[in-house]
């Protein structure tokens, strides 16, 4: 039996109660997904797939926005390496000496 204390939280050492919940390492996403997968032909994809071009067609915003990125991948974004002002990278060089005080041993 799992022990709790007068405020309802789950004593040291018995914080997890037998059968709770998920197992480990079970991850929700994938089982859902091997469900569709299961229950969904190709033949069903297909007809999924073009009624949603249909209605890109005639207009509708959230079908296009549904199907564009399969049809035109984004691009990667641009990354650009400038100074101050967005001029050249300015590079200066440094040197650090390490000065040895009376009281530093090695």
């Amino acid at each position: 039996m799992v022990k709790r204390k007068p405020n309802g939280q789950f004593d040291k050492g018995s914080s997890k109660p037998a059968n709770s919940g998920r197992k480990v390492g079970q991850n929700w996403k994938e089982r859902v997904r091997e469900i569709f997968l299961d229950c969904v032909t190709e033949d069903d994809y297909r007809a999924i797939i073009r009624v949603q071009v249909e209605a890109a067609k005639a207009g509708d915003k959230d079908a296009s926005k549904l199907i564009l990125p399969f049809i035109i991948p984004k691009p990667p974004e641009e990354i650009r390496h400038t100074g101050s002002g967005g001029g050249p990278i300015q590079l200066t060089e440094v040197w650090v000496s390490k000065t040895r005080d009376d009281s530093d041993t090695d």
